[in-house]
């Protein structure tokens, strides 16, 4: 009797190891699957990010072209009206 026992014991642990493997085996994936998902998302905000950035810059440069223009306008009245 004892002997079968044990081995009901032994068979009823191996079952619940295989068990246990597959639910942390499963655990796992969804890990990395969240975490994947994660970077992703993190990837995509640093893109737009880095985009809007780049279109402030440019907008940026573009008024400081504009108001050299209006500068240069402004210091050519003022040498006509000096020459003048």
């Amino acid at each position: 009797m004892s002997i079968s026992k044990d081995s009901n014991k032994l068979l009823h642990y191996i079952i619940y190891a295989e068990n246990r493997g597959v639910d942390m085996l499963l655990y796992v994936i969804i890990g990395m699957v969240l975490l994947l998902l994660w970077l992703i998302m993190r990837l995509q905000w640093f893109f737009i990010k880095l985009s809007a950035n780049c279109e402030e810059g440019f907008a940026t440069m573009d008024v400081y072209q504009k108001e050299r223009y209006d500068l240069i306008q402004t210091l050519l009245e003022t040498v006509k009206v000096i020459c003048s």
